[in-house]
């Protein structure tokens, strides 16, 4: 394996998707209730043994690297309080996860910005969940609104899938 290459692969192994994970979950660790070295360790846990993976020349590993974060994700979503910041931190996170996926070392370069047409409608859910936490009221009345929102959804991921233009572009495409 040559130099370049070694290279390419720790930029794209720990790149600036990977930054965006790790910071998402060493802040939702620090929202959690898991006391701080804990929280902090299960983050950094996480993140090493994905970039651990990501980063070993054997390739058959390299699809076990997202169990790491997946998993610090997971305890620390557990910990988390039931309130509004956490649950959109805790959002956040997971759509930096899928960025992050989305920069697979084995594949083409370029995956994230491919990905964020895709990462659309889960980031429209987060914002729908997110929005709804403030503005439902407690009682009866919180699921007809929370029915009316879900059918505005599901018009919307039918419109996109109709028109799948509109997310992705086709690469063999000519201008």
């Amino acid at each position: 394996m040559s130099a370049p290459e070694v290279g390419s692969r720790f930029g794209r192994a720990v790149g600036p998707t990977f930054a965006l994970l790790a910071a998402g979950l060493l802040g939702f660790a620090l929202l959690g209730t898991l006391p701080l070295f804990e929280g902090l360790l299960v983050a950094v846990a996480g993140l090493g043994f994905a970039a651990a993976l990501r980063q070993s020349g054997w390739r058959g590993l390299h699809a076990y690297a997202p169990v790491g974060p997946l998993v610090s994700l997971g305890i620390l979503a557990v910990a988390s309080t039931p309130s509004a910041i956490p649950a959109l931190y805790g959002g956040a996170t997971a759509l930096a996860f899928l960025l992050w996926l989305s920069e697979d070392p084995d594949r083409l370069a370029g995956g994230p910005g491919r990905a964020i047409g895709r990462l659309l409608l889960p980031g429209i859910g987060l914002a729908l969940a997110w929005t709804s936490s403030f503005l439902l009221p407690g009682g009866d009345a919180t699921v007809g609104i929370a029915a009316a929102l879900l059918g505005g959804v599901l018009v919307l991921v039918a419109l996109f899938l109709r028109a799948p233009e509109i997310l992705e572009r086709d690469a063999t495409a000519t201008s």
